[in-house]
Order: C-alpha cells, then structure tokens, then sequence
C-alpha cells in the first residue's frame, strides 16, 4: 500500500467510549483541524458546536438517528 495513503485506509470508526472527559487543549485541536478541512468552493460555511452536558447529549441520542453513540460519549461536536 502506498504510504501516503494508509490514514485514509486505516482509518475506523469509534462507537463506545470512556466517560473520561476530553482536555479542553485536546477539544481545541479538535476544533482547528475541522476549522482547516477544505470546503466547497472555499466557503467556510461550517460552525461548530461543542456539547458536553450529559442529558443533552443523552436527549440527542434519543432523537438522532445516527446518534445512539452520544449515550456514552463524553462530549459531541
């Protein structure tokens, strides 16, 4: 396999989590590396929301048909 292509291809989907929380430092870089990901014909249009409230993320869940995950999620974006 080619190596510049390996994170595309290795990467994988995470479905259960710790209830550890995520470092505010670590949520920032989360939200620069999204902020920087390239956008149809170079809008920005794209906002981003950080919750870490439990029963939001827990009412999220319930009304979100992808959502089942944010049950034991320590926070969403």
């Amino acid at each position: 396999m080619n190596p510049k292509l390996e994170p595309i291809f290795g990467r994988r989907s995470i479905r259960r989590y710790t209830s550890q929380p995520v470092d505010e430092e670590d949520i920032q870089s989360l939200l620069e590396a999204a902020a920087a990901a390239p956008s149809a014909r170079g809008c920005y249009p794209a906002r981003f929301l950080v919750i870490t409230e439990r029963s939001l993320l827990n009412s999220l869940a319930e009304i979100l048909p992808y959502g089942s995950m944010l049950k034991e999620a320590p926070l969403g974006i």
